[in-house]
């Protein structure tokens, strides 16, 4: 049969061997208040991080709060270094529109990045571009005997902005509550690069509703928009309003002849002659397929036909340095009106419209003759 040994542990308060040293009880009970203090006192630094980075839209702000919190963290030294691809989030703003292809460049480390918070002994600064081989920059790395780094990665998900070095920082390095701030750091990046992407969006949006695809101008949308301030600066100076109306001529033929991108091309040079011209904050749309109408205030009879002469002048150096077969042609008529208080713009643009037909008119009877 099996025996039982009875057994029981014996507590001591040394294993035995000799030492010497005498310790300071209140020393090391003063220690560990101190840590515990400091423990407290970060622990309530962070979760304040964690409030304070909720709705920052922009990285610079961004920047700011963490460099708040850092200075109040107060570690030896402190690197934040992001991607060179995504340092500057709206960069190229317009490809992390499609989702899927803007996120690409985010899923690996990129070869480069910057450091646009250093913390250094109390200090803060920024470093340009270094590679990521490297961790850090070489002046960061100068010192007089060995240094101990902890390097975190700054990360949403699989999307990969960069990584934080630590230095010198032990209380810091072993707390959980740092590992929460670093991600407080991420989520608060994550927050900014969707703010961003969606204004980036929201102003595509405004520009579409607003510009002509095609030409870049203003659209009916965009003229209407912003004429009424010309309308009411006009009306409360007394200063007479001037419509100019332009039709292409001969864009059927250059369509026919030539094919739709030609026709397109041909609007496009037209646009770029009317804003080469425009000086003095005239307002121009394309009004439709082929018609152009610009608007300003103060004019007189002789400022408007300069401004037409300028227009033809345009036109005559674009055909002068122009590979193609057919020339670039319009006809033009304006009006000029006192700002009545009920002031109608589109009868306005009806009246200049009449204009531009009667010159129409008149060059196509003259080549008859």
């Amino acid at each position: 049969g099996s025996e039982q040994l009875l057994s029981w542990p014996v507590f001591a308060e040394s294993c035995g061997c000799r030492c010497d040293t005498k310790e300071d009880f209140a020393e090391l009970r003063r220690k560990l208040a101190q840590d515990r203090i400091e423990t407290t006192t970060y622990t309530e630094i962070i979760k304040a991080s964690s409030a304070d980075f909720v709705g920052v839209e922009t990285q610079k702000d961004l920047f700011e709060k963490i460099r708040k919190y850092i200075a109040m963290l107060d570690p030896e030294e402190f690197y934040l270094c992001l991607g060179y691809n995504t340092n500057s989030i709206n960069t190229d703003i317009m490809s992390h529109l499609n989702t899927e292809a803007g996120n690409t460049d985010l899923l690996t480390y990129p070869k480069d990045a910057t450091v646009p918070i250093a913390y250094r002994n109390g200090h803060f600064e920024t470093y340009g571009r270094f590679h990521v081989n490297e961790l850090l920059p070489e002046k960061y790395k100068e010192h007089d005997g060995s240094m101990l780094y902890t390097i975190v990665p700054v990360h949403y998900q699989e999307r990969t902005y960069g990584y934080c070095v630590l230095g010198k920082s032990r209380l810091l390095i072993d707390s959980s509550w740092f590992h929460l701030f670093i991600m407080n750091i991420n989520n608060a990046l994550e927050n900014v690069r969707k703010q961003e992407v969606m204004n980036a969006m929201v102003e595509r949006l405004n520009r579409m509703w607003v510009y002509d695809t095609l030409t870049g101008i203003f659209n009916r949308a965009g003229f209407f928009k912003f004429s009424s301030a010309i309308v009411k600066e006009a009306q409360e100076r007394g200063k007479p309003l001037f419509v100019l109306f332009l039709d292409l001529d001969g864009l059927k033929k250059v369509n026919d002849q030539y094919g739709h991108d030609e026709g397109d091309a041909y609007i496009k040079a037209m646009a770029n002659v009317l804003n080469q011209v425009r000086k003095h904050g005239e307002l121009l749309m394309r009004y439709g397929g082929d018609e152009f109408v610009i608007l300003s205030k103060g004019y007189t009879d002789a400022d408007a036909k300069n401004y037409i002469s300028q227009i033809q002048t345009g036109i005559e150096n674009y055909n002068a340095n122009s590979n193609h077969e057919y020339t670039l042609e319009a006809s033009m008529g304006y009006t000029i009106v006192e700002p009545a208080p009920d002031l109608d713009i589109e009868e306005i643009i009806e009246a200049a419209d009449q204009e531009m037909y009667k010159m129409k008119k008149a060059k196509k009877a003259a080549r008859r003759d």
